[in-house]
């Protein structure tokens, strides 16, 4: 697939790839899009309560189904601190983002661990391309 753009700002075009602008929707699933989505990655809609659950299946039909081994992914609405904390601690959830000041309590439990990533809010540079030296 080529695009030709009417001016040069790939990297907006990259990125709104990436983001919703990117999305690709069939005409005729626009209006059932919500309740009923299509797509072609790993994982398919199963469940879907709103405030409370989202239930992914292993899509069989994926070309690249045999590299994913889990056979589904549920996200959980738990809401954020203490109630989140008591929902790891519970097992009721396997994971969850984690407030500075609820640190010590998850980093006291033995039977929890705490991983962290950098983030892309505080990583990225954003440049702009509509002036030189990079447009």
């Amino acid at each position: 697939m080529v695009f030709h753009l009417s001016k040069p700002v790939a990297g907006d075009f990259l990125w709104a790839l990436t983001y919703i602008d990117g999305q690709i929707v069939a005409p005729s699933a626009l209006t059932t899009a919500d309740s009923k989505p299509v797509g072609s990655g790993p994982f398919m809609l199963s469940t879907y309560r709103p405030d409370q659950l989202i239930s992914l299946k292993k899509n069989p039909k994926s070309r690249l189904a045999s590299q994913y081994k889990l056979a589904g992914v549920d996200f959980v609405q738990v809401g954020s601190g203490p109630q989140a904390v008591t929902a790891l601690k519970s097992d009721q959830v396997d994971m969850i983002d984690l407030r500075p000041e609820d640190y010590p309590t998850v980093k006291a439990d033995p039977k929890l661990a705490i991983s962290t990533t950098p983030s892309l809010d505080y990583t990225m540079i954003q440049l702009r391309q509509d002036r030189a030296p990079f447009d």
